[in-house]
């Protein structure tokens, strides 16, 4: 399947993704998470660079560098949840991944 047919396919789940409820919080918070400062959310938060990095398989990533609070990471998670939930239900596989330490 050539890399134009692959984008078309995938279409209409992201324009259903725009639709959910989950979305329009997430792009509410990004408003407001876009007039913060890092250094007010470092201020505000000294273990800001502990608590928002993760390593995994070699892999590490830090989202203390991002104008991301406890909240939008909370509604990404949601957001993904939701389009887990509803894109894959009909095709009966069940699970297909959790996240680490089950939450």
């Amino acid at each position: 399947m050539s890399m134009t047919m692959a984008s078309r396919a995938q279409r209409p789940a992201k324009r259903r993704a725009f639709k959910r409820l989950a979305w329009g919080t997430v792009a509410t918070n990004y408003n407001a998470a876009s007039k913060l400062h890092l250094r007010q959310l470092f201020a505000d938060d000294p273990k800001r660079g502990q608590r928002m990095a993760v390593e995994a398989l070699g892999l590490y990533l830090d989202y203390s560098q991002n104008r991301v609070t406890d909240e939008t990471l909370k509604l990404l998670v949601q957001l993904a949840d939701d389009t887990r939930d509803t894109d894959e239900r009909p095709h009966g596989s069940g699970v297909v991944s959790r996240r680490v330490g089950g939450r």
